[in-house]
């Protein structure tokens, strides 16, 4: 069953959480009851991990131009 819960009816500082894209953990005596999370819109997920990548370095396009030159592309298993 789904219940559906206004963010109006939650203290101003969940929403203020939610809005920042907190996750919230709900608790009751002591023991985990619930996790709320923000939906993530389509791709906002991929940008955030890309971010926490190191940049590529300067030598990255020769490293792919070499790699081109070693790798001969193979047919495609689909074909027949």
């Amino acid at each position: 069953m789904t219940v559906r819960i206004s963010v109006d009816r939650l203290p101003p500082e969940v929403v203020e959480a939610l809005d920042r894209g907190d996750t919230v953990v709900f608790e009751r005596l002591g023991k985990v009851t619930a996790v709320a999370r923000p939906e993530e819109t389509s791709g906002s997920r991929l940008w955030h991990e890309l971010a926490k990548l190191a940049p590529l370095d300067s030598e990255f396009e020769a490293d792919v131009a070499a790699l081109s030159n070693v790798v001969v592309p193979q047919g495609s298993a689909w074909a027949s």
